[in-house]
């Protein structure tokens, strides 16, 4: 534009003329003009600034909690979204490096086949060796038949034979812990209760310490792999081993430890337990099962390793830990909410 004064062009934003210095008189478009251009880069660094804020917010709810509603905290900010979105697996469920399936176990509901086993239970005789006793749980033929299916299907899933192992023994963690009978056990200790067989484990769909562990050790001998019951009279539980090589296992024992209470990883064996804190007894060692060897178990090992110190670090966590913990969950199907409690025995 040309100013009205000296008559030499000057730029039509300038409310005073760079020649002669007077003021200009300015359109009202392009004063709204200026105030759109004043007003735009300020509401930038407001969104910037509020969208910041939000992200300190989530973070110290995520630190603060335990590891526990992270994406609750996420959501109330950024409704309908999630930080992790990792489904931990239900009935039947299992997880293998962080991908969730189902097995099927409707199957296991022949009442007769129960009763069978129920009027069968296996009698302890002192001239019985406690290897020969623990191995009637396993050696049913009836059993074996109506488990033929699972095993199919458990092999369906991959062809790598190591992974068909380590589905087994995430499927068996995530059945439900039978607390009332082990509640039970504990208040009447000389009361006899009998154990359940690994098919009425399924049917009844949970199980205490030892049946558990007897189911593992059947879906392990059916699929080919050597394995062991960790009977640890002190602390009264029972875990199992899966034959391995030295490097990896449970106190020269040559076999990795597996606790199948919960889920967790494969030769973690850290653990606090309710009552007793860490398992600190030699336990005896029930080769129940000959087969193959777990012998790639790397990536366990280390992870357990992490594992452990992470949980060393107490229920508060930075966000680099607490990511870093939450990789675990995913990897293991482990439930955060189950992080910081005593396991059952």
């Amino acid at each position: 534009m040309k100013c009205p004064h000296c008559s030499k062009d000057t730029p039509s934003d300038s409310e005073f003329c760079l020649w002669c210095g007077k003021k200009l008189e300015i359109s009202g478009e392009i004063r709204s003009k200026l105030k759109r251009e004043i007003q735009f880069p300020f509401k930038k660094v407001l969104i910037a600034f509020i969208f910041l804020f939000l992200i300190g917010i989530i973070l110290n709810a995520i630190v603060a909690d335990n590891f526990k509603n992270a994406n609750a905290a996420f959501k109330m900010i950024f409704p309908g979204t999630t930080i992790f979105s990792h489904e931990y697996p239900h009935e039947g469920g299992y997880t293998i490096r962080g991908e969730v399936g189902t097995l099927s176990i409707a199957q296991f509901n022949n009442e007769s086949l129960y009763k069978y086993f129920l009027d069968n239970i296996p009698k302890r005789y002192q001239s019985q060796s406690i290897t020969t006793y623990y191995q009637q749980y396993l050696n049913d033929e009836s059993q074996r038949k109506a488990f033929r299916n699972l095993i199919t299907e458990i092999k369906s899933k991959t062809d790598k034979i190591d992974d068909q192992a380590r589905i087994a023994i995430n499927f068996v963690q995530h059945i439900p812990y039978d607390i009332n009978k082990a509640n039970q056990i504990s208040s009447n200790p000389n009361s006899q209760y009998p154990m359940r067989y690994p098919y009425q484990v399924l049917y009844d769909k949970k199980g205490i310490c030892s049946e558990k562990s007897l189911l593992t050790a059947f879906l392990l001998q059916e699929l080919g792999y050597g394995g062991a019951l960790f009977l640890f009279e002190k602390e009264n539980h029972m875990a199992v081993g899966i034959k391995t090589s030295s490097e990896f296992d449970y106190q020269s024992s040559g076999y990795a430890f597996v606790e199948t209470t919960r889920p967790t990883i494969i030769t973690y064996s850290a653990g606090d337990y309710v009552g007793i804190g860490k398992l600190t007894s030699k336990p005896e060692i029930i080769a129940v099962v000959d087969g193959r060897s777990l012998t790639n178990l790397r990536e366990e090992y280390n992870d357990a390793i992490e594992y452990s110190e992470l949980q060393k670090m107490g229920p508060t966590l930075d966000s680099y830990h607490f990511a870093r913990m939450q990789i675990l969950f995913d990897k293991y199907g482990i439930n955060p909410e189950d992080a910081n409690k005593p396991i059952f025995r």
